[in-house]
C-alpha cells in the first residue's frame, strides 16, 4: 500500500519517476520476502531458509494466509518432532548403526588396499640443476 502511495506522489514529478520508484518498490519487496524474510524465521525456528521457503509456499498454497502465517511455526514443531523420533529409533537400534559403520570401513580398507601408495618424487629445485 506504501508503495502505491509514492508511485502516485511521483506521478506529479513524471511518468519516468513513477517507473523508477515502482521498480525500487518491487526490488525491495522481493528481496524482503524470497531472501531476507525466510532467513530471519528460519533463525527463529531454527530452519534452513530453503525448507522455510518451502513450507511457506506449501503452506500458502494449500490453506491461504493462514497457511503462509503458520507454516515457518508447524515445519518448525515438524522438524523438532522428526529430530526426537530420529535420535529415539537411534538409540533403540545401535546395532544397525554398529553395521553401517562396519561396512563402510571395510569398504574403505578393501579401496585403500587395492591401491598402494607410492611416494611422491621429490620437488627438484632450480638451485640444483645448475
Amino acid at each position: 500500500l506504501s508503495g502505491v502511495v509514492c508511485v502516485l506522489l511521483a506521478l506529479t514529478k513524471g511518468w519516468v519517476l513513477a517507473v523508477i520508484v515502482l521498480a525500487y518498490f518491487v526490488v525491495v519487496h522481493v528481496i524482503e520476502g524470497d531472501v531476507v524474510g525466510p532467513r530471519i524465521v528460519g533463525k527463529a525456528v531454527g530452519l534452513h531458509p530453503a525448507i522455510s521457503i518451502v513450507a511457506l509456499i506449501a503452506g500458502t498454497e494449500l490453506f491461504g494466509i493462514w497457511g503462509a502465517l503458520l507454516a515457518a511455526p508447524l515445519a518448525g514443531v515438524l522438524q523438532a518432532f522428526v529430530k526426537a523420533l530420529w535420535a529415539e529409533w537411534r538409540e533403540m537400534h545401535p546395532q544397525e548403526f554398529q553395521k553401517a559403520k562396519e561396512q563402510i570401513a571395510a569398504k574403505v580398507e578393501e579401496h585403500v588396499a587395492d591401491k598402494p601408495v607410492e611416494p611422491e618424487p621429490q620437488a627438484r629445485l632450480l638451485s640444483d640443476s645448475e
